[in-house]
């Protein structure tokens, strides 16, 4: 079952035709490799919370919701079709039940904001020459999902 699994998902289609495996399934591989594919863009996440508190939007430190190396932070914060899989019927109800408790962990750590909703964004800026921050204030802002 592991090498049929490994196949499923590594071969997809490239050699022949596409073995059958479930979208959860791979979810498992769906860790950002540094040469699996190449971008002309960078790609980051961001959460931020709405605090009602303050007013405004305010950027959370995503060590403290997702304490996890880049790649696995961005797979498990994007790419969570394995909550609409087996938990909910559909990946909007998913993305709405990881929103709700990010909102309630940010509000745990942080009683003081009165967090009302956050929401989670794709950002991508496109690589160059020049300096990461100069091409980073080019790029596109997108909300992924929120509460």
């Amino acid at each position: 079952m592991v090498l049929y699994t490994n196949a499923a998902v590594m071969l997809n289609g490239v050699v022949g035709p596409a073995l059958p495996a479930p979208l959860g399934l791979a979810d498992a591989f769906a860790l950002f490799g540094v040469f699996h594919t190449y971008e002309g863009i960078n790609r980051e996440v961001a959460v931020e919370a709405f605090s009602d508190a303050k007013g405004r939007w305010i950027a959370v430190d995503l060590d403290e919701i997702a304490p996890f190396p880049r790649g696995k932070r961005m797979t498990r914060l994007l790419s969570i079709r394995h909550l609409g899989t087996w938990a909910f019927p559909d990946l909007a109800a998913a993305r709405r039940f990881l929103a709700r408790k990010i909102r309630e962990r940010v509000q745990r750590l942080h009683p003081d904001l009165a967090v009302s909703a956050v929401r989670v964004r794709s950002l991508t800026w496109p690589r160059g020459r020049d300096s990461y921050e100069q091409n980073q204030a080019e790029g596109k802002s997108v909300v992924v999902y929120s509460d």
